[in-house]
């Protein structure tokens, strides 16, 4: 299959749930739920684009593998995780056919295009970087890795490495920010762009989770500091998509300072809510909040002052559920 399938087919599954409440005839958001994981299409194409899964994570059957059962175009083909009864039980709870005894057996794979990584926080930039070396398309869970460092690898290892195929194209590596692909982030970038909202002064973007008692099971609430090396917290696992919005929004500005910041954590190194402001060298200004244990029911939203008027956007986070 050549790139551009191949490309439509990852942006399809990073979508994900997206898409896949768009083709439902039920009106009732609870409707669509119930039904999600008995879509499918009818038939496969014979060169569908095949998926392996890194980890038995729990966001991979919304995330990727109920979209991938109504595309034609798509086959979630093999798994592997740390225990390989745990990928088997998996494989057979989701109908995948191949499983592996180990992530590198998965990426030996001839078999397989594209790798969805949606390890923790702390392994994504390792198994990318060995899957792109084996010549792997990546959908890699956001955040996309660590810190800037560990990103600036990733992209060389996408750039430099090529497909099994001989084509001379170089990988795909995409972060799975589903709404992205949602026409409100289109016309919220077009809204901007275009000027009609006028100048831009002030952005303000949020993500608080309202779980005031997160489960210590789930490594992203690991409250007891004793997995900080996997990169969890508020900030990395809430907050990138606060600040991923708010960068929508300036029209590819960058900050040049954090001009005030504030962080809880609820053990070394473990944030459960950061505040932050951010200056920019035009007079722009932005603040991001995010939090893992808040209080109450708080929309995602996004505010952007201008010298015209102001944009209000709700729930940009999952537009296919309000918009």
């Amino acid at each position: 299959m050549d790139p551009p399938t191949i490309a439509g087919v990852v942006i399809g599954c990073c979508a994900g749930v997206g898409l896949i409440f768009c083709v439902y005839s039920s009106s009732s958001l609870l409707g669509r739920l119930i039904a999600l994981p008995r879509q499918t299409c009818k038939e496969k194409n014979r060169n569908a684009v095949r998926v392996g899964i890194l980890g038995a994570a729990n966001i991979a059957p919304m995330a990727l593998i109920f979209p991938a059962r109504k595309m034609e175009d798509v086959v979630v083909a093999a798994v592997a995780a740390r225990s390989f009864k745990k990928a088997q039980t998996f494989a057979k709870k989701y109908g995948i056919e191949t499983v592996h005894e180990n992530y590198n057996d998965l990426l030996d794979d001839d078999s397989i295009d594209v790798i969805y990584n949606p390890l923790p926080n702390g392994m994504h930039a390792f198994w990318t970087i060995e899957a792109l070396k084996r010549g792997k398309h990546v959908l890699c869970e956001k955040p996309l890795a660590s810190n800037a460092d560990e990103v600036r690898a990733m992209i060389k290892a996408a750039a430099e490495n090529k497909p099994k195929d001989g084509r001379k194209e170089g990988l795909l590596l995409v972060e799975a920010f589903h709404y992205r692909f949602h026409p409100l982030a289109r016309e919220i970038s077009r809204l901007v762009k275009s000027g009609v909202i006028g100048e831009v002064s002030h952005i303000e973007a949020n993500f608080e989770i309202p779980w005031p008692f997160p489960p210590k099971s789930d490594i992203r609430f690991d409250m007891n500091g004793s997995n900080s090396e996997l990169a969890g917290g508020s900030l990395m696992d809430a907050g990138c998509y606060a600040v991923n919005v708010m960068r929508l929004a300036t029209d590819g500005k960058e900050p040049s300072e954090i001009s005030t910041s504030k962080i809880i954590e609820s053990y070394k190194g473990i944030d459960q809510s950061a505040d932050a402001q951010f200056d920019f060298e035009n007079g722009m200004t932005a603040r991001i909040k995010c939090a893992f244990r808040a209080w109450g029911l708080k929309v995602p939203k996004l505010k952007v002052e201008a010298t015209k008027f102001n944009l209000y956007v709700y729930n940009y986070l999952a537009p296919f559920v309000y918009h």
